[in-house]
């Protein structure tokens, strides 16, 4: 097993440089990076999601960071004649730039298996899976890590 104790571990240069809290690194703590530059990594990592892991019926996926998301929710998807929707709650997105890399894959993994018994089940649980790989960089064309 890889030693996984120090930041600068082969695991941590691994991690997609999109991601908004690899920025500068001191004292072992994560900063953010500006807000802007944050934003715009997160509408790469939505165009990526879109290229490598698209709705299996072709529909598009749109996202929209809106006030709109009913209270008891953090983001919600929705099925579409034309489209899936994904919406992400704006305040706690802004809040947390970090909050909404994460709930962009948990809900583009609800796209992914649109129609299954089990919201929460199985086949979520992988596509989750396959989706947080792309997020994190380990994904590639093929399904592949780069150490396969």
């Amino acid at each position: 097993m890889k030693n996984t104790k120090s930041l600068s571990n082969l695991h941590t240069k691994k991690i997609h440089p999109s991601l908004p809290w690899l920025g500068e690194q001191s004292k072992g703590s994560l900063k953010m990076l500006e807000d802007k530059v944050t934003w715009r990594y997160f509408w790469k990592m939505v165009r990526l999601f879109r290229a490598l892991l698209p709705a299996p019926d072709g529909l598009p996926v749109r996202i929209r960071i809106t006030n709109d998301v009913p209270d008891e929710r953090m983001a919600d998807t929705s099925h579409h004649s034309k489209q899936y929707l994904i919406r992400l709650k704006k305040d706690l997105s802004i809040r947390s730039p970090e909050l909404a890399f994460t709930l962009l894959a948990h809900e583009w993994a609800h796209v992914l298996t649109w129609g299954v018994e089990h919201e929460h089940g199985d086949e979520w649980g992988l596509e989750l899976a396959r989706c947080w790989r792309l997020l994190s960089g380990e994904f590639f064309l093929g399904g592949k890590s780069n150490e396969d």
